[in-house]
């Protein structure tokens, strides 16, 4: 629904900047990586083909294409963001680090 969300508002995605800062809080959360944007662009245009069938032409998926590798642009840019501000508060991180129980309650 996002990405639908984001073709629907391609000329101005300024509209869903409350809807997209939520989602790259829940990524940044999730640890989302930018690489993993092209496995999911790859399943969903696949998606798109098999639900559209003969009426997902090669122009239609080369348009969703593109607005999706926009969207991940976006979506990555503002996790990195993200991730950087996380990262220089103090005590702060990203990723997995290892932590060490010192005591259970």
């Amino acid at each position: 629904m996002a990405v639908l969300a984001y073709a629907e508002h391609i000329d101005n995605p300024q509209v869903l900047s409350h809807a997209l800062n939520r989602t790259a809080n829940k990524h940044v959360s999730l640890d989302v990586r930018p690489e993993q944007y092209d496995i999911v662009g790859k399943h969903l245009l696949a998606s798109i083909g098999e639900v559209l069938g003969e009426a997902a032409t090669p122009g239609l998926i080369d348009a969703w294409l593109v607005a999706y590798q926009q969207l991940a642009a976006i979506m990555s840019g503002a996790q990195a963001d993200l991730y950087s501000k996380s990262v220089a508060k103090k005590g702060g991180w990203r990723g997995w680090p290892p932590f060490v129980i010192k005591q259970k309650m």
